[in-house]
């Protein structure tokens, strides 16, 4: 099996967000993929099988199989447009998300097409209020949370508690602000992991990017995640669609040898 180390959403190696990528021939088991996830040691990895002209894309954190994650299907397509099918004009993945078509456009800059997802402004409750620790102007819930404020440095300085009685029922909660040379500022939480924050969120911006588009009125906006390591992400709203562009640089490419098992 071929694994790959990507950096996503940015130009620069050790920032954005990592994904692992591994390139099957046919699907293992869910407790193999869930084994290789966690010993890739990054916090959520792609599983590609071919399938004809397109691939099956899944995605895996270390404890469990998730829908959708945008960075790693940035990734995918870096790994499929490099070392797969070189210098291909666009990949079609399918997901438990459905169909992802992806761009591939000049100096490693991949474009996803994702659904936009709806917003409905809710009361902001005690619970987020102990994850998060700061009063947000708005709350709003479409598959996650969306909490806006007023200013960035708010965004900046947030410092997420968790407890393990509180359950968001598998949400990610992102807070968002203007930014400073952006359009918009974010950072982007993972209660259900216990991690403290994702690093580049593409699938979050299936909330931020629709949301601030409205706000500002603006179809195009430049977005910036200020993670420990950050990422800029290049959002177009457009019929109920985001598309997301990013750049990819490659970290590490190599072999694995099976899943472990013995016979």
């Amino acid at each position: 099996m071929k694994m790959y180390l990507i950096d996503t959403f940015t130009n620069e190696l050790f920032q954005g967000s990592p994904a692992a990528v591994v390139v099957l021939d046919e699907w293992c088991s869910d407790d193999d993929l869930i084994n290789l996830s966690r010993e890739n040691a990054v916090p959520e990895s792609a599983f590609l099988v071919r399938k004809d002209t397109d691939y099956e894309i899944r995605w895996f954190t270390h404890k469990k199989e998730i829908q959708l994650c945008g960075h790693a299907a940035l990734a995918a397509a870096y790994v499929v447009n490099h070392f797969m099918e070189h210098d291909c004009q666009s990949i079609v993945f399918h997901s438990l998300a459905g169909k992802i078509t992806v761009t591939c456009k000049p100096r490693d800059i991949y474009e996803l097409c994702l659904k936009a997802f709806d917003l409905k402004q809710i009361e902001f409750s005690n619970e987020l209020y102990e994850v998060v620790g700061a009063v947000p102007k708005s709350v709003y819930l479409g598959r996650d949370y969306l909490l806006v404020y007023e200013d960035e440095q708010t965004i900046r300085k947030i410092r997420p508690s968790w407890n393990e009685k509180i359950d968001f029922d598998g949400k990610l909660i992102s807070v968002t602000a203007k930014g400073t040379g952006y359009d918009c500022i974010s950072r982007t939480f993972v209660p259900h992991n216990h991690m403290a924050e994702e690093e580049a969120c593409g699938s979050a911006h299936c909330h931020i990017a629709p949301y601030w588009s409205r706000k500002i009125g603006k179809n195009e906006l430049k977005a910036y995640q200020a993670s420990s390591r950050g990422g800029i992400l290049y959002c177009r709203c457009e019929n109920g669609k985001v598309l997301l562009s990013g750049a990819c640089v490659l970290y590490m490419a190599g072999e694995l040898s099976g899943t472990g098992r013995t016979e």
